[in-house]
């Protein structure tokens, strides 16, 4: 995709092959290895599609060489609940020696707690630009990349999270942050979007979300404030009770 360097890129020679028509990115799929991108022709098509991303609605389908031999036949399941790792990586929520194979399912063999990091009564946040946004300057309301128009105050989360706390698609939710200094901390009417995001981690705009990162939570070598990786509950609006 085009970058700041003004570079050549992809991106451009799709645009130009398909004018005069119009071209709307819908998705870049799998960045680190091929780095495909799925492109609409009208926006309809690229809100109708992009929602799908969102309700993991679109199946995706790898291959892959690999070394060995499976000693299951068939399809394999791989069923392993996430939590935040270091370096905003996300680890199996268990130790190793928890992971076994029952029949076909890979999974753990007793669930996280309840209070793990990652478990419905805690995640953790992470801030982002919209595709309208150069830094902190806002320049519209809307987001192609994710599908969201006329809004920026909404709460990305997976359908296990949301399912988790009661929740559904669009409901509005309040946020509060968990810092050392023990400030309560908390933004309100924040919209929910199911979206493609592994579980125990949800995503929203900044500076909408920055009311809740602590001015004293920063990286120890380049003081960059930890507005990735922000532990929060998040709850049904008050005004919904």
């Amino acid at each position: 995709l085009a970058d700041r360097s003004g570079a050549p890129n992809f991106w451009d020679e799709i645009k130009a092959a398909l004018a005069p028509r119009k071209a709307y990115l819908v998705h870049r799929l799998d960045k680190g290895t091929s780095g495909v991108l799925l492109v609409a022709l009208n926006q309809r098509t690229q809100r109708t599609l992009t929602r799908a991303f969102q309700q993991r609605r679109i199946g995706k389908y790898y291959l892959a060489w690999v070394v060995g031999r499976l000693q299951a036949p068939g399809t394999v399941k791989i069923d392993l609940p996430l939590r935040p790792g270091r370096k905003s990586r996300f680890r199996v929520a268990g130790p190793r020696d928890q992971i076994h194979r029952r029949g076909n399912t890979w999974q753990l063999r007793q669930p996280p707690p309840a209070d793990a990091p990652g478990a419905a009564s805690e995640t953790r946040v992470r801030t982002l630009r919209s595709h309208d946004q150069f830094n902190t300057t806002v320049y519209s309301d809307d987001d192609r990349y994710r599908g969201i128009f006329g809004t920026r105050k909404v709460l990305f989360l997976s359908a296990t999270d949301l399912a988790a706390r009661g929740l559904g698609d669009g409901d509005l939710l309040d946020i509060r942050s968990h810092a050392a200094d023990g400030l309560e901390r908390q933004v309100e009417g924040f919209r929910a979007v199911v979206y493609d995001i592994p579980p125990g981690c949800v995503a929203g705009y900044f500076p909408e979300l920055n009311p809740l990162v602590a001015a004293g939570s920063f990286a120890h070598r380049s003081r960059t404030p930890t507005s990735k990786l922000v532990p929060v509950t998040i709850e049904r609006h008050q005004g919904s009770r």
